[in-house]
This record gives structure tokens, sequence and C-alpha cells, in this order.
């Protein structure tokens, strides 16, 4: 099978390739990633382009969208991208150039895997020794795999989500824990727990819901406790957070999306949800790419401004519980709708 990556439409199961820094652990990284800190993380020490394959399995025949990212920010580069099925005879590869434009930092293409088998996606630059690998399993039976996890925010989520996986050919797995946020280490131990869930799930996706639970308890920085919601405070936050994102993409092989909080109804705890709000921002922006920062805020309280009720499928519809944290049915739903037009832009869902 010897020939150019074909162009194709990207439909559901299909594969994604963009920057990985979950590749080393940053498990101690307190600042921002530098481009050198990305760099190595996207596979290796000197290398300026890194990718991302997600989901890790899929169906013959179905499209790969590659996204090739330049780590340094500058563009001006160029490697060779390729796909081999294992055992396939010599000259069977499909590959191509692929360019960034100066100032161009990410590109898109597409690519198909069209028989079943082990296949390896390597993207490589003349420049660099060895090249970016990526596995992806395709079989006929492949099925991608989406966790949700969270506190009680993701309750509803979960039952109105799975229905749109599944119609996707993916199965879902739910991972809820009420009660439970990044300081209440005596309820759950996030960045452990999410190391566990995505050794043993192996998720293609994770959407996490996190932080609404009041989860404003001190936490140590420097052998210290510190109250919230400080820039101390929040610099310890979203180290843990870096921590957890970077199990959930899984070296490589997987996305994430972290929603965002919507306003609260008592003033009282806009000050916390902001500060959570900006520590997820602030984690998600160390990686280069993987992380996608989802605002259903944009729906539920659009510039900011808390509201009970609002327009859903041409009625006024109740959209926030009386505690003025948890989403209502009506909510949930739209909630889960803004979720699964991010998630269908990377091809996750149909």
């Amino acid at each position: 099978m010897t020939g150019r990556i074909r162009f194709a439409r990207a439909g559901a199961g299909c594969l994604l390739l963009v920057l990985c820094c979950a590749c080393v652990d940053l498990a101690r990284a307190q600042a921002p990633a530098s481009p050198a800190v990305a760099r190595a993380a996207a596979g290796g020490a000197g290398h300026r382009l890194g990718l991302i394959v997600a989901p890790a399995r899929t169906r013959p025949g179905r499209a790969a969208v590659v996204h090739v990212v330049d780590t340094a920010g500058r563009g001006g580069v160029s490697a060779r991208l390729c796909a081999r099925r294992a055992g396939a005879g010599a000259g069977a590869s499909i590959c191509r150039q692929v360019r960034l434009k100066r100032g161009q930092v990410k590109l898109r293409t597409h690519v198909r895997l069209p028989r079943a088998g082990r296949w390896t996606v390597t993207l490589r630059r003349a420049q660099e020794g060895t090249a970016l690998t990526r596995a992806v399993g395709v079989s006929a039976g492949a099925r991608h795999r989406v966790l949700v996890t969270g506190d009680s925010m993701v309750y509803g989520i979960i039952d109105v989500l799975e229905r749109s996986v599944r119609r996707s050919g993916g199965v879902l797995k739910g991972d809820p824990h009420p009660g439970s946020g990044i300081t209440k280490p005596f309820v759950l131990r996030w960045p452990e727990h999410a190391r566990t869930s995505a050794r043993a799930q192996k998720p293609d996706a994770t959407v996490v819901f996190l932080g609404a639970a009041v989860d404003t308890f001190p936490l140590v920085a420097g052998g210290e406790k510190v109250d919230c919601c400080g820039s101390v405070w929040v610099a310890e936050y979203v180290r843990q957070l870096r921590q957890m994102m970077a199990a959930y993409l899984r070296g490589g092989s997987a996305l994430v999306y972290w929603v965002l909080h919507p306003t609260p109804r008592d003033a009282d705890r806009v000050p916390s949800h902001d500060a959570i709000n900006r520590a997820i921002a602030q984690a998600a922006a160390t990686f280069p790419d993987g992380i996608r920062t989802v605002d259903i805020g944009r729906v539920i309280s659009p510039g900011g401004v808390y509201r009970d009720y609002a327009t859903y499928r041409g009625k006024r519809r109740l959209i926030r519980e009386p505690d003025g944290i948890h989403l209502a049915n009506a909510g949930v739903h739209l909630a889960t709708e803004y979720i699964e037009r991010v998630m269908r832009r990377d091809g996750m869902l149909r």
C-alpha cells in the first residue's frame, strides 16, 4: 500500500495529532512551561514539533485529523508525516511533507487508515535525529473511550453525554466523586486518582468538572498552609491541576476537556469560583495543546451574570438548582450540548 496521504473529512473516532506536554512528569513544575520544556515534553529534548493521537483506537477507513504544532511558536518549519501498518512490506508507508509557514503555529490536515492492524504515525524533521511516534490500533470493533469525572456537577452530564458517545460508536465511563475537590485530600487525592484512573480506563478523551463543592480549603505550599484564594493558593492549585491534566493526556494518547464553572448565585462564592477558573486556565496554558477549557458559562451565565432561567428548545426553563450552584435538568442539557460542540470539533463525537 503506497501513495500519499489522502485528504478526507473527519468523522467520529478520528485521530487528532497535536503537541503533548504529558510525556514527562509535570507534577513538580511550579511555573508555566517554557518552550524548551514543551519541546522536551513533546517527545524528547531538541524536538520542536510534537503530537497527540486521540483516540488511539479507531475503525478501518476512518479519517484521521492531523494537527501539527510548532512548540517554538514561530512557524517556518517543515517535517515528514507518515503512517505505517505493522507487518506491511517495504515502501508501504503513507507519507507527505507538511510545512508551517513563517508565523503559523498549527497546521491541520487529514489521513485515512484503511486497514485493520497496528499503525504507527510518525512525525520527523530532517534536523532531528529521532522521530515522534504514536501507536494507533485499527479494528472493526474499535470503540473510543470517554471518561467523565469530577464532583457532583457531573451527574447529569454523564447521562446526557453517554447517549451522544454511544451514537458516535464510543463508550463512556462515569467517575463522579461528590463533595471532593483539589483542596480536600481527606475526601480524595485527585492527582493520585487521576493517574490511577487514567492507567486503568485508558480514556481517549476525559471530561472534568471539578471544584464546585466549596473547594476552598487551605492548601499546603512551601511547607505552610495558605488560605484561599490569593496568588500562592492559586499557584498550588495550578500545580495539582497540571498533574491531573498530564495524567489524563496519557503521554500523547488522549484529549482533555476541562469545564469552567458558571457564575454562582451567591456573591460570596464568586471570588473562589473565579480563582478556580483562573487556575484552570493557567494550568491549561502550560500545555501547548491537548487541553480544552470549556466555558459553559457562555450558555449558563452569559456575561458572568447569574440567572435561574433560560430559553431552551423554545421554552423558558429552570437551569439552576435552589442552591444556586448545581445545574437543573435543562441546565445540564444546555451545558452538555456546549461540551459536545467542542468535542465534535476534534472529531470525538459525530
